[in-house]
């Protein structure tokens, strides 16, 4: 469920830098619903406006009710500091039912899977997981490496074993360097499917 244009003022805003680290903590001070653009509160500490940089891309997350919402968005100069934050047009806004954890660890794509039958790749593809929740991953890699609706066999190492799960690409976003992260959904996990050789 998207957040209420009227709901947006007040909300308590998070800005994370593109590695996962906390950048800003503040409250919307007012919404410009046609250029999609937020407006920071005065409050914020004078080390996190230094933190800000014009032009930077953000992890914007609005913590709002029922669900909180996460864009994307890039911090433009106003006055003297960076305090109004464009959110991108198109990207897709989440509303979480399940809790992320951010992660940094690689994973290997070892198969494709099609008609529930895995292909393995010759040479499996390197990912880096950036968070994962109880209903999936987001990964990060080359972009236009996968498409919305390919299903995946992954591998990844956990507690010292390596678990394998089936995946499927539900959303991406391009981050604004070579790579995109994409967002996949678990499909199954701890069975492997039949392998075509």
């Amino acid at each position: 469920m998207a957040i209420m244009v009227s709901q947006m003022p007040g909300c308590i805003v998070r800005l994370y830098d593109l590695l996962g680290n906390l950048v800003v903590t503040s409250t919307i001070a007012s919404y410009d619903d046609l250029n999609m653009e937020i407006e920071l509160d005065d409050m914020i500490r004078p080390e996190e406006y230094d933190a800000l940089k014009n032009g930077d891309t953000y992890r914007v997350l609005i913590i709002a009710k029922p669900h909180p919402v996460e864009y994307l968005g890039t911090a433009k100069l106003k006055g003297y500091f960076p305090k109004t934050i464009a959110l991108y047009r198109g990207q897709e806004k989440e509303s979480r039912k399940h809790p992320r954890y951010r992660i940094e660890t690689f994973a290997l794509i070892e198969s494709v899977i099609y008609r529930d039958l895995a292909y393995p790749l010759s040479v499996p593809l390197a990912v880096r997981v950036v968070n994962i929740s109880k209903g999936g991953l987001r990964l990060r890699t080359e972009r236009d490496a996968m498409a919305k609706g390919d299903r995946f066999e992954l591998s990844m190492e956990i507690s010292g074993k390596r678990e394998f799960f089936l995946i499927e690409v539900r959303n991406s976003v391009d981050i604004g360097t070579s790579e995109s992260e994409y967002g996949c959904a678990f499909l199954a996990n701890g069975k492997r499917l039949e392998r075509v050789m």
